[in-house]
């Protein structure tokens, strides 16, 4: 990423009780030169029939480390995505956090 920032990426999914129906989340950790300095998190739902899907909902968390500070928060969907865009920010120092999941039709999310 540059700057020494490196990141951390794990998605997981919840096992959901309702057909054709999928929850997932995404987190990355930041760090600087080894040292951690913030993650971030997303949260979406998403509907699929086998031949279209779409983001139902989403939602975002992350905190920062170390005098970092995590800000700027936004999350959104659009279509079958769900997006999670905001900053961590150390004096001068700015590095842009962004997440996203996308859902097939057929439910797989990447």
């Amino acid at each position: 990423m540059g700057n020494g920032i490196t990141a951390v990426v794990t998605i997981s999914e919840v096992d959901s009780l309702i057909r054709s129906t999928t929850f997932h989340s995404i987190s990355k950790d930041y760090y600087q030169s080894g040292s951690f300095i913030g993650t971030a998190a997303l949260s979406a739902t998403f509907s699929y029939n086998g031949s279209t899907a779409q983001a139902t909902g989403a939602s975002g968390t992350g905190s920062g480390a170390n005098g970092w500070n995590y800000g700027g928060q936004n999350t959104w969907t659009s279509g079958s995505s769900a997006y999670l865009s905001a900053s961590l920010s150390k004096g001068g120092a700015s590095v842009p956090v962004s997440l996203s999941l996308t859902c097939s039709p057929s439910g797989s999310v990447s």
